[in-house]
């Protein structure tokens, strides 16, 4: 990679949306080859990704779709580590969030 690029950070939010609207829908199959093939490129195989963070309400599995990834990490709203940081973006306390998020990012 030449140096004068910076890795970047991804931001994925609800990204189980899709996937609930095609289940209902009736094309869960195509949709979860699709998702997999491009968490595989983003997540996995990009070269220039630092971080990613994903955010939803359906609960990950380590299978399915996410089995490809590695150093998965589930946080949930009741996780001791980010209890803190979780329930200050929820709630919007401080005004806003953007701090604690960069300061998780960095970690």
């Amino acid at each position: 990679m030449p140096a004068a690029y910076e890795k970047v950070i991804i931001l994925l939010d609800e990204y189980d949306t899709p996937m609930q609207e095609a289940y209902v829908d009736g094309f869960w199959d195509e949709m979860t080859a699709f998702i997999r093939s491009m968490f595989n490129s983003t997540f996995k195989t990009n070269p220039y990704l630092e971080r990613a963070v994903m955010t939803g309400i359906t609960r990950i599995s380590k299978e399915s779709i996410f089995l490809d990834l590695n150093n998965l990490k589930v946080v949930t709203s009741t996780s001791d580590e980010y209890g803190t940081l979780l329930s200050r973006i929820r709630t919007g306390a401080d005004g806003g969030f953007g701090g604690q998020v960069c300061d998780y990012l960095q970690s």
